[in-house]
């Protein structure tokens, strides 16, 4: 696992799964991304970026919270950036209050 913690992003749900902030980015994640977004809500951390991509990941990360479910995706990376190589993610609802 330890190999892997540069990848880990941790996010809080706020607004009854309405909102997330990122509580944790990851090392190589803030690499790939070109930026830092730890402290910043989704809206706030995806202003500069296509908004059809904001809206898939708020809707992915909904799903996770709502349902408690596991996802997985992956896909190109160019509606992020021009460039950005394809990328794989594994999205999990982490909670000590259900």
């Amino acid at each position: 696992m330890r190999n892997h913690l540069g990848w880990v992003v941790m996010a809080d749900v706020l607004a009854g799964g309405q909102e997330f902030r990122y509580r944790l980015i990851g090392t190589l994640v803030t690499q790939y991304f070109l930026t830092e977004a730890t402290g910043k809500t989704l809206t706030d951390a995806f202003q500069n970026r296509d908004r059809g991509v904001l809206n898939a990941v708020r809707a992915v990360m909904r799903n996770v919270a709502r349902d408690k479910i596991v996802i997985r995706t992956r896909g190109e990376a160019n509606a992020i950036a021009a460039g950005f190589k394809a990328f794989e993610a594994l999205f999990l609802p982490l909670s000590d209050d259900g």
